[in-house]
């Protein structure tokens, strides 16, 4: 493959395993906004032990996802600044294990190289 396709490609990936994020961290808000009564009854927990982890998690994981699916959008546009970007948000996707371990390694090595600074920052 050139390096342009695995740019392409960097960015469909990034954008769909964002999007899967979203979803989840969206599940898990609306879950926990209806249901968090409901579960800490059931689990005979205070609400505060269900409400304030459940909230937290689902907050984070759609506050992360924005960034990455803006990288994808990126680097399909082909834009410099997505480059830069990539390169802040990789480490980051080494915690989302093994997916984002394995896309965040992918992007790194990617973008680190010099065909892809051509392509991305002419």
């Amino acid at each position: 493959m050139d390096m342009t396709t695995h740019i392409e490609v960097l960015g469909w990936l990034h954008i769909a395993l964002h999007s899967f994020s979203l979803l989840v961290g969206g599940a898990i808000l609306l879950l926990v906004l209806f249901l968090g009564h409901t579960i800490s009854e059931w689990a005979h927990l205070t609400p505060l032990l269900v409400y304030i982890p459940g909230l937290l998690i689902g907050l984070f994981l759609c506050t992360i996802a924005v960034p990455g699916m803006i990288l994808g959008y990126g680097l399909l546009q082909k834009t410099c600044w997505s480059r830069k970007l990539g390169l802040i948000l990789s480490p980051m996707l080494l915690a989302y294990f093994p997916l984002g371990t394995l896309l965040g390694v992918y992007t790194f090595a990617i973008l680190t190289t010099e065909k892809a600074k051509i392509i991305l920052c002419h």
